[in-house]
């Protein structure tokens, strides 16, 4: 009974908790709007909310928004033989509204499917023409972002519709190989209180002052940052940016050097991690992934210093030879009967300058599974920046 009345449509409130259940989900929602009118209207904005998520599937969701162009765009994309046959003469709904999560790396692909069907070859001032019309599109129509995903050393046109975003739950700035600096703090500065997650990854020397100027500006004005990437950790105010979010937010954290130059600046970089971060360490992180230069004394320091935090993953990626037991053996010391984490994951390079992984030592394993610690292979339990964003985004 209760079935049937979910498909007549009886039960609103409990139809459209089932609908919630597939998102993303795209064959499945494509089949509800199908069922009745109720369902459709309430599968319609799942459909279109992140309709660039698979860019070669989904790319002719274009042509539907070229419905809402204005008339002066609609005659500049006429000028490369886009007519009115290619351009739906209405529709059903307000789609562009729907619209929450954007990827420009995912639109700039779609966009060049869709192209690319026209024509033998890929146009990039067509595509260039699209990019501007369809950020027209969603801007005139209100479309409610939640999150809005950028790569910055591929920027330019994001520029000019820059000013029109208003509306934003959260934004992630990652990888930031190449700094436009003027741009970063205009963006900083308008959206520091939906600014959760930022990422430096590895940056060349030539970047460092702008680098250190773009953390201050991060500690000055960003107070709801969540997971952090600090890229080569080559400046003492990590501690204290970490520190004061201690208190608010900061759950997911990243400290990591790269291992093929400078060896031995790595070694004290490392060495200055290890000693500072547990004492600045919130009482309770969900994620905490090393990637060092490990000796064996600086991981006590670190162990003793971070006893009153509570760490639900633990992962350790020593970048110099080194016996995995050694790490084992210290955490074990300091820690395991504590049960001051969760899960664990140790990587550690060893006499042959193989990575050796102690979720297959058993014996280890078991050890520390007495103790309700969980260890898992590396890889599975490693987090990089976009798992987080995909995971945690709130859909």
């Amino acid at each position: 009974m209760a079935c049937s009345k979910i498909f007549s449509g009886d039960l609103p409130e409990l139809t459209e908790e089932i609908i919630q259940y597939f998102r993303k989900d795209f064959s499945t929602l494509y089949s509800c709007i199908l069922v009745n009118r109720l369902w459709c209207r309430l599968a319609i904005p799942l459909l279109w909310e992140d309709p660039f998520s698979a860019p070669t599937q989904n790319h002719h969701c274009i042509k539907t928004y070229f419905c809402f162009l204005s008339e002066d765009s609609k005659a500049k994309l006429n000028e490369y033989e886009i007519n009115d046959n290619l351009i739906l003469s209405n529709t059903l709904f307000n789609y562009p509204s729907f619209i929450k999560y954007l990827d420009i790396k995912k639109i700039c692909r779609s966009i060049k499917y869709w192209n690319s069907t026209l024509a033998d070859g890929y146009n990039n001032e067509l595509g260039k023409l699209i990019y501007r019309s369809l950020f027209e599109v969603f801007i005139e129509n209100e479309g409610n972002l939640q999150s809005f995903e950028v790569i910055l050393n591929t920027i330019n046109i994001f520029q000019e519709v820059f000013n029109q975003l208003n509306v934003l739950e959260s934004f992630h700035i990652i990888y930031c190989y190449s700094l436009n600096f003027e741009l970063i703090q205009q963006i900083i500065k308008k959206f520091s209180d939906c600014l959760e997650n930022f990422g430096f990854g590895f940056m060349n020397e030539e970047y460092n002052e702008s680098k250190q100027q773009l953390f201050e500006f991060i500690m000055k004005y960003c107070k709801k940052i969540r997971y952090f990437e600090s890229g080569v950790p080559n400046y003492d105010n990590i501690y204290l940016f970490i520190e004061n979010n201690q208190h608010n937010n900061i759950n997911y954290l990243t400290i990591k050097v790269d291992y093929i130059d400078h060896y031995t600046v790595y070694n004290k970089l490392s060495s200055t991690v290890l000693q500072n971060l547990g004492q600045v360490l919130p009482s309770k992180l969900e994620y905490l992934c090393l990637t060092l230069s490990i000796k064996t004394s600086d991981l006590e320091i670190f162990l003793k210093n971070s006893q009153n935090t509570f760490i639900e993953k633990l992962l350790i990626r020593n970048i110099v030879m080194d016996e995995i037991g050694n790490i084992s053996f210290c955490i074990k010391k300091y820690i395991m009967k504590k049960e001051r984490f969760k899960y664990l994951a140790i990587l550690s390079l060893d006499d042959n300058a193989d990575e050796s992984d102690l979720f297959f030592l058993k014996d280890e394993v078991n050890e520390f599974k007495l103790h309700n610690i969980i260890v898992q292979n590396y890889d599975v339990l490693h987090i990089n920046e976009y798992d987080y964003i995909n995971n945690h985004l709130q859909y």
